[in-house]
């Protein structure tokens, strides 16, 4: 199962998540859950640096299924990291509506 969580500050704004496990739904390389995972974190790590301009501390272990992503708030882009938060957690909500017992 892959397990999900969202970190969040004092300020309840969002400074970062982790993302680790196997889904489990398909063989290794096959799997639809794993990859859908992947691609939403992915694309949020992306935009985050891309179109926000955060300087992010990523760890990652591909085979461990391991990824964490930090960032610290900046006043002028707190609304638009705190945005692409919540379309990950929506996106992964989905997911796990659909498939829950491989996200939690």
């Amino acid at each position: 199962m892959v397990k999900v969580t969202v970190k969040v500050d004092q300020q309840n704004c969002y400074t970062g998540f982790v993302c680790s496990g196997h889904a489990g739904y398909g063989e290794p390389g096959y799997d639809i859950v794993c990859a859908a995972i992947s691609i939403l974190t992915q694309t949020i790590v992306a935009s985050l640096e891309t179109l926000v301009g955060l300087p992010l501390q990523i760890k990652a272990d591909q085979k461990q299924g391991y990824l964490e992503c930090n960032w610290v708030n900046q006043p002028e882009s707190t609304d638009r990291s705190n945005l692409l938060t919540k379309t990950l957690i929506l996106g992964l909500s989905e997911i796990q509506a659909q498939y829950p017992n491989h996200i939690s």
